[in-house]
């Protein structure tokens, strides 16, 4: 009977045979991707995965029976790179969308350890490809747009993939090298609305930064990279010059392991000598210590170095000004600069210079 309907479908529509089947199509990009015989490495399976991929695109799209797609079939069983790049940029949504385990394709390259077949290169490769296809915002203008959160995942990991994910896709188009694929390039111009972009949970990417991914963000986002520019006007400003408050966001200092490199005899206090050699490196007049010390006019406990560091430099941010110049200058900030910045007892104000070609507009 089956014959009878094969036969009456061909007489009403004889080009039947000749069009390709759709779903043996799909069936047949499936098979060939879970086969554990086929070896991607070799011209032959790879050149039918090709020929699949180029005469019925859509396939890389269709999920198989088991509800997997092409793509997360391939990063499953951690096919070769040519063969998972191949699939992404055929079908692109894949790389949004979660896998058998509940893990987008990105969380699973983070994951991944350094094969001989999977180098850190082509991990890294793979995870910029997928972070670059799932940015939260536009490459065009920086406005929000629709994502699966690949940005806040690759963002709050601390591996050396995210990293060089996070950096890759942040990076100039001018910055890059031949070898880099510059379309997923270039969005560190957008790195505001990136950073206060949020996830599922309203948390905003720059909170949920690791250590790692917080420096290179920083780096984009902060005035040499590590310091935040207070808004408002100036605090002085000269034809040639102007100084602003900021903020230091770098790395903050552990006074107590300066309290150790600095105790040469072991003895757990510091004398004036001691004292003398960090004074430059702290930013400090050693004197002070010594007056603040409660016990002894000559030494100072490791105690009470930490509790006076933390008490006039600062446990936190340090507030600092700094000097933009047309025309680098040497030369210290002047004492007339230096008693406009207040002193406290919570606060101390770094004067800190920085030598640069300052633009003409921040001058006016």
């Amino acid at each position: 009977r089956s014959e009878e309907v094969k036969k009456a479908l061909l007489d009403a529509y004889p080009c039947a045979e000749e069009v390709e089947n759709p779903f043996e199509t799909t069936h047949q990009l499936h098979k060939l991707l879970e086969n554990e015989q086929s070896e991607f490495d070799h011209h032959e399976d790879f050149d039918d995965l090709i020929e699949i991929n180029n005469k019925y695109p859509e396939a890389a799209g269709k999920r198989g029976r088991d509800g997997r797609l092409p793509l997360h079939i391939a990063i499953d069983r951690i096919l070769p790179v040519n063969v998972t790049s191949g699939l992404l940029f055929a079908y692109p949504q894949a790389g949004k969308e979660k896998m058998e385990d509940g893990r987008l394709p990105i969380e699973v390259f983070d994951d991944q350890k350094v094969t001989d077949d999977w180098p850190q290169e082509y991990l890294t490769q793979m995870a910029k490809l997928l972070l670059g296809n799932d940015m939260p915002v536009s490459i065009e203008d920086g406005t929000p747009k629709e994502h699966s959160g690949s940005w806040h995942i690759c963002i709050s990991s601390s591996t050396e993939t995210a990293t060089s994910a996070v950096r890759g896709v942040l990076l100039e188009f001018e910055n890059i090298s031949d070898d880099d694929s510059d379309d997923l390039c270039g969005f560190g111009k957008h790195i505001h609305a990136l950073a206060d972009a949020r996830d599922a949970q309203g948390r905003t990417a720059l909170g949920l930064a690791s250590k790692e991914s917080r420096e290179v963000i920083h780096k984009y986002l902060l005035f040499c990279g590590r310091y935040k520019l207070q808004i408002g006007p100036p605090e002085y400003r000269t034809a040639t010059s102007v100084v602003l408050r900021a903020q230091d966001l770098a790395e903050q200092v552990d006074y107590g392991v300066i309290f150790d490199k600095a105790d040469d005899n072991g003895n757990g206090k510091l004398d004036r000598k001691e004292l003398n050699a960090i004074a430059v490196s702290i930013g400090f007049d050693p004197g002070m210590f010594l007056k603040g010390s409660e016990k002894s006019d000559e030494s100072i406990s490791k105690g009470e170095f930490v509790s006076i560091c933390k008490r006039h430099l600062g446990d936190g941010p340090r507030e600092v000004v700094i000097k933009l110049m047309q025309k680098r200058f040497n030369g210290s900030v002047s004492a007339m600069l230096a008693r406009k910045i207040p002193f406290t007892q919570s606060t101390w104000y770094q004067r800190s210079q920085m030598y640069h070609q300052t633009p003409k507009s921040l001058m006016q």
